[in-house]
């Protein structure tokens, strides 16, 4: 388990996530970050959840110790005894904290739809303090499936994130107003 950890946390060593586009959804998210709600991010499978959970992490490395902030792939079969258990998750931040010798302040569960009742793990944490911030993703479908809006009533904020925008596609090739793309300076993404 702690192999699988690390090399879900590659930020631990201080390195950036590289090759990302910037997203519109970080800014607001980042805005929310002082309000300690739960942070749930829904949407369509491969619209950019993940990679919106890396440019957040980006962020918080710029004032945050990298190895507090915890990232969890719950997707991955590694994970298989959490899935039908979300007490186990409890033991995966305890290993995370003994490899780095620091305590998660930002926990971020990607795929979190993979554990049963994930809910009653992020309210009793929640409710218990443990984390600065908890950011969960989990595709609308399966998020919707759960009883979590029941659970977690008046302690999250949803935000649906959707595929890559135009408006971002032309922010991220240069295209800043109507002049930069009719003379075509745009570049390939």
């Amino acid at each position: 388990m702690e192999n699988i950890i690390i090399q879900q946390n590659p930020h631990w060593e201080g390195k950036k996530y590289r090759g990302l586009l910037q997203r519109d959804a970080v800014n607001d998210l980042l805005r929310k970050l002082a309000t300690r709600h739960i942070q749930v991010l829904t949407g369509i499978r491969r619209c950019g959840k993940s990679s919106i959970f890396q440019l957040l992490i980006n962020e918080l490395m710029k004032e945050n110790n990298p190895r507090s902030i915890l990232l969890l792939n719950m997707d991955d079969p590694m994970f298989y005894f959490v899935w039908e258990n979300p007490a186990a998750l409890y033991s995966i931040v305890e290993t995370a904290e003994k490899i780095t010798d620091v305590k998660v302040q930002y926990l971020f569960l990607d795929e979190v739809q993979a554990v049963d009742s994930w809910e009653k793990f992020v309210k009793s944490t929640y409710d218990s303090a443990i984390f600065k911030k908890i950011f969960v993703a989990g595709s609308n479908s399966s998020l919707l499936a759960t009883e979590y809006s029941t659970l977690l009533s008046g302690r999250y904020f949803v935000d649906k994130i959707n595929p890559y925008s135009l408006r971002e596609m032309f922010i991220n090739s240069g295209i800043t107003d109507y002049y930069s793309l009719i003379k075509g300076k745009a570049t390939a993404l």
